[in-house]
């Protein structure tokens, strides 16, 4: 596999968690935020708090995927 081609994939990969990541937080979907993984980083944290730091999360990621995108494509 080339390398632009596995910038495109993990850009892609980033792209769909960061807008999974947002969705949670903007939806507040339960289920989400009573999973195992998602409780290890928030323990402790009220849900106001909780979708804050998922929605920042999930905005971080899409700005990396933006950002390996534009790399792959530079290749």
């Amino acid at each position: 596999m080339e390398l632009g081609i596995a910038a495109i994939i993990m850009a892609s990969l980033f792209g769909l968690c960061g807008i999974m990541s947002i969705l949670a937080s903007l939806l507040n979907w339960d289920w989400f935020f009573r999973s195992a993984n998602v409780r290890m980083l928030t323990f402790g944290m009220r849900r106001p708090w909780q979708r804050v730091l998922y929605g920042l999360c999930g905005v971080a990621m899409i700005f990396m995927a933006i950002r390996l995108f534009l790399d792959a494509s530079a290749v």
